[in-house]
């Protein structure tokens, strides 16, 4: 198993080189969220719907991100 945190470099990378890339955003953001930086994760998760409103993976983590700080109720 892969370290989250050099997944977050890659990902940075990737995205500086093709900023307009949602999986590249939701990927980011998940592994933010395995470390449980929600307000990160969330604001990748925001990125990667604004740049493709159909990215059900995205919608779906980025509630779970809320639900974990309790932001949903």
């Amino acid at each position: 198993m892969g370290s989250f945190n050099d997944a977050i470099q890659c990902f940075s990378q990737a995205i500086r080189l093709q900023d307009n890339k949602a999986d590249f955003y939701h990927n980011r953001g998940f592994a933010y969220r395995k470390t449980k930086d929600y307000e990160k994760a969330i604001e990748d998760y925001s990125k990667a719907i604004s740049l493709d409103g159909g990215h059900f993976k995205a919608y779906y983590n980025r509630a779970f991100c809320y639900d974990k700080q309790g932001k949903l109720y």
